[in-house]
């Protein structure tokens, strides 16, 4: 890969509608990789104590991460979302570009991750760290193989 593997643009307070963009080879690789019952667990389990840092009363239901799917139902590597939850319990979001399969098939070497329904910086620093970690724990993942 050159170049970044990911970027950040614009995250700085007040303002926390910022960009993330996510290497388009990476995200490939994440597509062909099945996730394994026991990498999901570790994410959600490790995302879920990372909220909790700022976040101290969280619902035991509380999964931070959706994995993309196959058609055959199969869970892979690739977040399609990321979840914070708020105040006043709404979810603070960042979601991949709807049309990022689209995008995989032009010469755009970003796919866009969306961040949405900011209370503020809690919300929105912690759903970037959240989607920090997937990115880093996936990304060694991927390196191994």
């Amino acid at each position: 890969m050159s170049g970044s593997l990911y970027k950040i643009e614009g995250f700085q307070p007040p303002r926390y509608s910022y960009g993330l963009f996510l290497q388009g080879s990476f995200v490939k690789k994440a597509l062909a990789q099945e996730l394994p019952d026991s990498l999901q667990r570790e994410l959600q389990e490790g995302g879920r104590c990372l909220a909790e840092k700022t976040f101290h009363d969280i619902p035991l239901s509380y999964q931070p991460y959706i994995f993309y799917e196959s058609s055959d139902e199969k869970s892979k590597c690739l977040v399609t979302h990321v979840k914070v939850l708020g105040v006043q319990r709404d979810a603070h979001a960042i979601d991949i570009d709807p049309n990022f399969d689209d995008a995989l098939l032009t010469d755009n070497n970003y796919i866009r991750y969306i961040p949405h329904n900011s209370d503020g910086f809690k919300q929105a620093s912690t759903s970037l760290i959240l989607w920090l970690n997937w990115l880093n724990v996936v990304n060694k993942r991927l390196q191994e193989k």
